[in-house]
């Protein structure tokens, strides 16, 4: 049985690359079933993890999840903060000032940007370029910045980091059990 699902993990990867059916990341994630099994690669779905929370709070930003990961990943970021970030600020864009596209808390969320697309973009280089290049690398020290006042922003940010990742360890978990 093992070994069937080894082979079938294996087509499954190498139909994605092929077809381009998903979306494929630069990165690769690895798995074994036994250590005495090879590695097998297969896409990164954190996209498909994201969209999937995003779209359980029925959030407007689901369908940029692809974005959020792209875009993290060129400004090095984790790919979990600028949702959660969203998610703590704006309940996922769902209570924000309409036609900013900044869901974000941005300048008190009233800083307009031109599409979500752009705001994800922008948001992102300026956590890379004001925030983690100047040593503040975690919530809390993030938040220190973003949000001063606030006692309890970093606390929500990492509770919607975590509860996007358990998503994504659930996503990794149902394509390892096929």
């Amino acid at each position: 049985m093992t070994q069937f699902l080894t082979r079938l993990m294996a087509i499954l990867a190498l139909f994605t690359l092929i077809t381009g059916a998903l979306s494929v990341s630069p990165t690769y994630a690895s798995a074994t079933l036994k250590s005495d099994l090879p590695v097998v690669n297969y896409p990164d779905d954190r996209s498909l993890a994201l969209a999937t929370y995003l779209e359980s709070h029925r959030s407007p930003l689901a369908r940029y999840a692809d974005v959020f990961v792209q875009v993290a990943d060129k400004y090095q970021l984790d790919w979990k903060l600028l949702p959660a970030i969203a998610g703590t600020e704006s309940t996922f864009a769902k209570h924000y000032v309409l036609g900013t596209y900044n869901a974000y808390g941005w300048g008190g969320g009233y800083i307009p940007l031109v599409s979500w697309e752009n705001s994800i973009g922008t948001i992102s280089a300026s956590l890379r370029q004001k925030y983690l290049d100047k040593g503040a690398i975690t919530p809390e020290q993030i938040g220190r910045i973003w949000a001063p006042p606030s006692r309890t922003w970093a606390s929500h940010v990492h509770y919607f980091m975590n509860q996007i990742d358990a998503e994504y360890r659930t996503q990794r978990f149902l394509t390892l059990s096929l």
